[in-house]
């Protein structure tokens, strides 16, 4: 792992932040990576990402990566090192979201979720309900808004990126880009994403269930 994560961060550069996508990987490998100096992982199940984070250093910044749910909402919350939810995509969801901030006394990074390709099972909001998704979590003091993320669709990734990042200019000057996974990163990268997310090109195969 040494060399690939070595190799990685020489590519990316320093203005880009790998995210290590850990799901269904093993602490020991989160740990090795850890070890190694990568700080930022993503998970993509609230209950996985809640027991990895009792076990694991508290040094590490953990993202939320999954689909959010209402019920589960509390408990990725009450993580003291959860770094930032990635896949906030509903007004509802930044209310809640800050709601029980309010009640645990702390404040949290998120990103909007924007579904790019308009592909009906990807999660995102709608680029046109975008500015007031952003208005309305500019309200919420306890949300601390860091930029966009998209899932870019296989073979039409540029057409993606390319709506995020203006859609990035046109409403969030200065936002982050969250775009790219093992297999469109270096696209991304390109097209001015400031973090990327993979999992395949550090970990190697992800384990079977």
């Amino acid at each position: 792992m040494e060399g690939r994560l070595t190799l990685l961060r020489q590519q990316l550069g320093p203005s880009v932040r790998l995210l290590a996508a850990s799901k269904q990987q093993s602490r020991q490998a989160i740990l090795e990576a850890h070890e190694l100096g990568q700080m930022h992982f993503g998970e993509n199940y609230a209950q996985e990402l809640q027991s990895k984070a009792k076990d694991l250093p508290a040094t590490i910044h953990w993202h939320f990566i999954g689909a959010l749910q209402g019920n589960k909402l509390r408990g990725l919350l009450a993580i003291p090192n959860l770094w930032a939810i990635e896949t906030l995509d509903t007004a509802k969801h930044a209310t809640q979201i800050h709601a029980f901030c309010q009640e645990l006394d702390r404040t949290v990074r998120v990103f909007i979720q924007v579904n790019t390709s308009g592909e009906q099972q990807k999660q995102g909001c709608n680029p046109t309900e975008l500015p007031l998704l952003i208005a309305h979590v500019r309200t919420l003091p306890r949300l601390e808004l860091l930029g966009l993320m998209t899932i870019g669709s296989l073979g039409t990734g540029e057409r993606d990126f390319a709506c995020l990042r203006s859609l990035r200019d046109q409403h969030l000057p200065g936002g982050e880009l969250g775009m790219g996974m093992s297999g469109d990163w270096q696209l991304a990268v390109q097209m001015g994403a400031t973090e990327v997310r993979l999992g395949t090109l550090l970990f190697g195969e992800r384990p079977p269930k």
